[in-house]
């Protein structure tokens, strides 16, 4: 009832004013390389589960979570949408047809203006907690901080053989770091991939196509506190595939 009469009062009447732009620079000195410079701004109005929810009690919050993470969410109608700003070097070598090896590197960094995230929140006194909740789900009610993102994209391709009697065969490679914090807090931001990457050896005979991939994860250490997030291991797919066209 609290809860109710609280949200009823509040104006719930929201437009939100966003603007999106990206820029790109693209400067090849050759055939064998080019570079790239990238700026954007993307904005993100929070949706309907972030704004409108309403109800602190712990069964209805729980059913509040789009999130994936076991805790409950309350809504807040003072939200305001997020603006990330990124800035991204792209330097990408090649032999001069492109078909025999080729390496891409891209580190980025965003920086998030009000950044949708969370703080733990009690039911009794309807206001944040002054003593957080460790290993175990809670209630959390979502908030604008500040947040911060960066990391680089590796891609690589090698052409190792070509015309043998048992086909053309490549590596190719993919890896990718990213890091996460809230600014305002100091915590980690919550589902960041770890440091991964693929590695594949193909083979091209005719009309088959087959690959044999390694897929490999780095432990997942940089957890979200305020979420109480899991810890993972490390761990290492095979995929074995074969296709004919």
């Amino acid at each position: 009832t609290r809860d109710a009469a609280l949200f009823n009062a509040q104006s719930r009447d929201k437009t939100d004013q966003n603007w999106d732009f990206s820029w790109l620079a693209r400067f090849t000195p050759d055939a064998a390389q080019s570079y790239e410079l990238g700026l954007a701004q993307k904005s993100r109005s929070p949706n309907l589960y972030q704004r409108y929810t309403w109800s602190t009690w712990q069964m209805v919050a729980l059913m509040n979570n789009m999130v994936g993470d076991g805790n409950g969410y309350i809504g807040n109608l003072d939200l305001d949408p997020e603006v990330a700003r990124i800035v991204s070097l792209t330097g990408d070598w090649h032999d001069p047809n492109g078909t025999k090896w080729g390496v891409k590197l891209t580190p980025y960094y965003t920086y998030v203006d009000n950044y949708i995230d969370a703080v733990q929140w009690t039911s009794a006194t309807n206001a944040p907690r002054t003593v957080t909740v460790v290993n175990d789900f809670t209630i959390l009610k979502y908030v604008n901080q500040s947040a911060e993102i960066y990391g680089v994209d590796l891609s690589a391709h090698y052409l190792v053989a070509e015309g043998t009697s048992v086909g053309d065969f490549a590596l190719d490679l993919v890896a990718s770091y990213t890091r996460g914090k809230n600014e305002d807090t100091g915590d980690n931001l919550y589902n960041i991939m770890p440091l991964n990457a693929t590695l594949a050896l193909t083979q091209q005979m005719g009309p088959w196509r087959n690959s044999l991939e390694g897929e490999f994860v780095d432990a997942k250490d940089d957890i979200s506190q305020v979420r109480n997030e899991m810890r993972t291991a490390g761990y290492g797919l095979a995929h074995l595939r074969s296709r004919y066209e």
